[in-house]
């Protein structure tokens, strides 16, 4: 009986840590982020430029986007939906410097933040994509997970990513946006 209550205390206590590390751990860790991801391309910078962009493209080429619905009346603002969340975007575009900031609109969220995404002319027909975050996690434990199991680079990473293998794919410079 002392062997099977001595278990009984040693699961409950091992249970117990595994909560409240997290939630100590995550308490140490900043609320606020800043993570950059760069692919250099060679494809030049308007054709690579109009492909990050094309919002209403991402659901053709981004791994963790399903579809994008605007929102009536703005041409600014979109719910992008994927990974079993809806969230809504509010988008500025800067053609002249290529590049676009994309801030979470959505309200209610452990997290948000923007991010820029830039292109640069780096030669002729090569350039370089860089996008930077800047977003804060609030709950200690969100924040336990987004710094030390997830990473706060994922998902621009994954963007990244994304956006390289659909420029290989040829797919670069083919959107109705503007690059023509």
């Amino acid at each position: 009986m002392k062997l099977t209550r001595r278990r009984t205390a040693g699961l409950g206590l091992t249970l117990g840590l595994l909560i409240a590390t997290p939630f100590a751990v995550g308490t140490l860790l900043p609320r606020d982020h800043i993570a950059e991801g760069v692919r250099a391309l060679p494809i030049g910078a308007d054709e690579v430029f109009w492909r990050a962009v094309d919002i209403d493209g991402w659901a053709e080429w981004r791994a963790a986007v399903d579809s994008i619905t605007h929102i009536e009346g703005s041409n600014f603002e979109a719910i992008v939906h994927g990974l079993g969340e809806s969230i809504r975007y509010g988008f500025e575009l800067d053609v002249e410097q290529r590049t676009m900031t994309a801030e979470i609109l959505s309200t209610g969220l452990p997290y948000g933040g923007r991010w820029t995404i830039s292109v640069v002319e780096t030669g002729e027909r090569a350039s370089e994509v860089r996008v930077t975050e800047e977003g804060f996690v609030t709950p200690p434990v969100w924040r336990f997970v987004a710094h030390v199991i997830i990473g706060t680079e994922t998902s621009l990473s994954e963007y990244l990513d994304d956006l390289v293998a659909e420029c290989a794919a040829g797919s670069c410079g083919s959107t109705a946006s503007g690059a023509d």
